[in-house]
């Protein structure tokens, strides 16, 4: 019986969806992350409360802490030349070689892409634009060329991802002076379509990363090993 419940669980934990949704307003950018049903907000984050208080102690824990980047700058420094070092003695040839694995993993970015393209789904997709400009013939203008645009971006949604709900709406005010733009998606992804797509990538990657490594230690351990049957 437990098993049940816990197989119930793993299969609900799948297809759970996750994503993100954002918004743009005069208000400003509003980011909030987005599992099943509920919402957090990443951005922006609330204020956090000011906890300084006068004193001597403050005073000391501010000279102690003055003086901690000294010592943190000769760490950083020390940990740069030695990078350098090590850079320096291993050649050119490692350039050469990350360049190559980095041409064979290009396709494989471009095909993971297109993997999360058709598993993304879009929940809400809203785009509002009251054009607005200092004369009516601007604005007219604007609003034309807002009709435009509009109507060359729904046509990549609409072809490329799953779009639950859209609403488009252009206006024209020519009372204000100034457009006004709000835009309004929420994206989610199955957790088991991502954990698929990135395990497959990740063999992938593995594949061509791990694999280049294996002809030099096999050199290597061949090379010792001749090297103790001389001795």
């Amino acid at each position: 019986m437990i098993g049940w419940v816990l197989l119930a669980l793993l299969v609900l934990l799948l297809c759970l969806p996750v994503g993100a949704e954002v918004s743009y307003g005069p208000e400003g950018i509003r980011v909030r992350l987005v599992v099943g049903p509920l919402g957090v907000l990443l951005y922006p984050r609330p204020p956090k409360p000011d906890r300084r208080r006068g004193g001597g102690a403050s005073g000391e824990q501010k000279t102690e802490q003055g003086d901690a980047p000294e010592h943190t700058g000769s760490v950083v420094d020390s940990v740069k030349q030695r990078y350098q070092t090590s850079r320096t003695a291993q050649g050119k040839g490692t350039w050469q070689d990350t360049l190559r694995r980095v041409e064979q993993t290009v396709p494989l970015i471009a095909e993971t892409l297109g993997g999360l393209r058709r598993c993304i789904c879009i929940r809400t997709l809203e785009l509002e634009v009251i054009w607005a400009a200092d004369n009516a013939a601007d604005a007219a203008l604007g609003f034309g060329r807002a009709h435009g645009v509009a109507g060359m971006l729904w046509p990549i949604f609409d072809h490329n991802f799953k779009v639950k709900s859209h609403r488009i709406h252009i206006d024209v005010d020519y009372q204000a002076r100034e457009p006004v733009i709000r835009i309004r998606t929420a994206a989610t992804i199955a957790v088991g379509q991502l954990l698929a797509i990135g395990c497959r990538c990740g063999w992938k990657v593995w594949k061509i990363w791990g694999a280049n490594r294996r002809p030099k230690q096999h050199r290597r351990h061949s090379h010792e090993r001749t090297e103790s049957s001389h001795q």
